[in-house]
C-alpha cells in the first residue's frame, strides 16, 4: 500500500487462451480479497471475448485487452483483429503498461508460469504452487449402480433430481474409485446456502427429513 494513500490496490492479469479457467480463477481471487480486505480495490486484465458477461463485486472492475489464441502447434494469433500477431502482442503490451502506470497496484498478480527470461528480470517474483492433495475420482452417471440410486433417490422425492458428475470439495473418492476400484457416489443432502466450513454453518430441519427418506430409499434398494 502506497504511504501517500489509505486505499490498497491489486492488479492482476488473467491469462486468457484457452478455456476460461484462468478468468475464472482470478475471478475468485479477486473477490475473496475485497471480502477480507475492505480497503482494498482490484483490477483484472484479460483479453476473454466474455470477461463483460461475469458479474463482479464492488471494487473489482476489469480492463479488456485485444484477445488471442493459442493455435496446436504452440503459436498464438489474434482473436477477432485482422492484423499480425507482432501488432497484436504490442497493443496488449502497451495497454498493460499504461493501466498498470496510472492504476500504479501495490501488487501484481500474474496468473501464467513465467519463464527463465521473465525470472531474471524480475527478480522479486514470488511464485505460488499448491503442494498435497490427491487426484479427483468419479463414477460414470450411466453407471448401472448409479442409474439404480438415482432412481430410488428420485423416487423417494417424488420428482426429478440434480445429477452432477464433479462436486467441489475434498472426500477422498479415488482410495474408492481408483485405488480399490469400487464405484462412489456422493450424495448431498443439506441446503444450498449451508455455509459450509464456514461462520454460521447450517442445514434446514426439511433437509435432514429428506435426506433421511433418500437415505432409507437407497438402503432398501435390493
Amino acid at each position: 500500500m502506497r504511504a501517500q494513500r489509505k486505499d490498497g490496490r491489486i492488479l492482476i492479469y488473467s491469462h486468457d487462451t484457452f478455456g476460461l479457467g484462468h478468468l475464472r480463477r482470478c475471478r475468485v481471487i479477486a473477490h475473496a480479497l475485497v471480502e477480507r480486505y475492505k480497503q482494498l480495490s482490484v483490477l483484472i486484465l484479460s483479453g476473454s471475448p466474455i470477461i463483460g458477461s461475469f458479474d463482479f463485486r464492488a471494487r473489482v472492475d476489469f480492463v479488456r485487452v485485444p484477445g488471442v489464441i493459442k493455435l496446436r502447434n504452440g503459436d498464438y494469433t489474434p482473436l477477432n483483429l485482422h492484423l499480425d500477431i507482432g501488432e497484436t502482442l504490442s497493443m496488449r503490451a502497451s495497454i498493460i503498461q499504461h493501466t498498470a502506470e496510472i492504476f500504479d497496484p501495490d501488487l501484481f498478480i500474474v496468473d501464467k508460469e513465467p519463464d527463465a527470461a521473465l525470472r531474471a528480470a524480475h527478480p522479486l517474483i514470488a511464485g505460488v504452487t499448491r503442494v498435497g492433495g490427491y487426484p479427483a475420482g468419479r463414477t460414470s452417471l450411466d453407471a448401472p449402480i448409479a442409474r439404480a440410486i438415482s432412481k430410488a433417490v428420485a423416487d423417494a422425492a417424488g420428482g426429478s433430481i440434480v445429477r452432477l458428475p464433479t462436486i467441489g470439495g475434498s472426500a477422498p473418492f479415488y482410495l474408492f474409485s481408483d485405488v480399490l476400484k469400487v464405484p462412489t457416489i456422493g450424495l448431498s443432502i443439506v441446503n444450498f446456502d449451508n455455509n459450509q466450513h464456514g461462520p454460521n454453518e447450517n442445514v434446514r430441519i426439511k433437509n435432514i427429513w429428506e435426506g433421511i427418506e433418500s437415505m432409507a430409499a437407497i438402503l432398501a434398494m435390493p
